[in-house]
């Protein structure tokens, strides 16, 4: 896994040593009617940096750019009189970064 920093105007990339990363994924999809059906997700993540040889004070913090949690909602209708079309309408919510 590598981290980008920014120095003054400069990206610079590091490898980090290790990262630990534990949590769950749930993920549902339901046929509710003939012609309404629902997908819902959710990710919650704890994800950390357990060791960075070349600077000690990125242990403990989480990896850049690293989303810990997440949720999907996303509701299709399926018109009966033409059953192989699907009309999806999602949301979706990404924590921070």
């Amino acid at each position: 896994m590598a981290q980008s920093f920014v120095n003054g105007r400069t990206s610079d990339s590091r490898t980090l040593g290790e990262a630990r990363s534990r949590g769950f994924e749930l993920e549902a999809d339901m046929r509710l009617t003939d012609s309404l059906a629902l997908r819902a997700a959710f990710t919650d993540l704890d994800v950390e940096i357990t060791e960075f040889a070349s600077d000690p004070g990125f242990v403990g913090k989480t990896p850049q750019s690293v989303v810990e949690r997440f949720a999907l909602l996303e509701p299709t209708h399926i018109p009966i009189a033409m059953p192989e079309l699907e009309l999806r309408l999602g949301a979706s919510y990404q924590g921070d970064s």
